[in-house]
C-alpha cells in the first residue's frame, strides 16, 4: 500500500512539474505567482521546479513595439514610434470609384459607419467625380424620362 502511495505522489510530481514548464514557455512574461495560482503550487515550489529544469525563474519584462512598423519602443506610454507610423495605422487609402486616384479615410470612420449600418457602396476622391459618377450611373441616358421632366 505505501508503494501505491508513493507511485501517485511520484505522478503528481511529475505532472506539476509538466505544468509549470509549459506555463513558463506558453507565457514567459508570467511571474511566479500567476503560474502558482494557475498550478495550485506555492511560488517557491514553482521557482524550485524552474531551477531544477534549468528555466528562468525571473519573469520577462513585456517590450513595447510600435504598432505598425513593430520597432522597439523606448517608452511605455507610447504606441507608435513617430507620427508617420501612426498615421499609416489609422488610416487607409480607397481608390475612387469614378478617376480611380487614392483617398485616405480615417480606419474608425469607416468602422463607424460600417457598425451604424450605414456602409457606403462608393468613394469619390471630390463632389465632381461624385457627380460625374452618379450623371453616368443615374442620368439622363440610363433614364432619359427624365429629360423629359420639367423641374420648378
Amino acid at each position: 500500500m505505501c508503494s501505491v502511495v508513493v507511485d501517485e505522489v511520484d505522478t503528481l510530481r511529475k505532472t506539476t512539474r509538466t505544468v509549470v514548464m509549459s506555463a513558463r514557455q506558453e507565457n514567459p512574461c508570467a511571474t511566479l505567482q500567476q503560474i502558482s495560482d494557475e498550478v495550485g503550487v506555492t511560488r517557491e515550489r514553482v521557482r524550485q521546479i524552474l531551477r531544477d529544469v534549468g528555466l528562468p525563474t525571473a519573469h520577462l519584462v513585456r517590450r513595447y513595439v510600435c504598432l505598425s512598423c513593430g520597432t522597439v519602443l523606448p517608452l511605455r506610454c507610447r504606441k507608435f514610434c513617430n507620427r508617420q507610423c501612426q498615421h499609416n495605422y489609422t488610416h487607409i487609402k480607397v481608390a475612387c470609384d469614378y478617376c480611380g486616384t487614392l483617398r485616405e479615410y480615417r480606419v474608425k470612420e469607416l468602422i463607424n459607419h460600417i457598425e451604424k449600418g450605414q456602409k457606403q457602396e462608393h468613394y469619390w476622391c471630390s463632389k465632381r467625380c461624385q457627380g460625374k459618377w452618379l450623371a453616368e450611373n443615374h442620368g439622363f441616358s440610363v433614364y432619359p424620362e427624365h429629360a423629359l421632366m420639367r423641374w420648378k
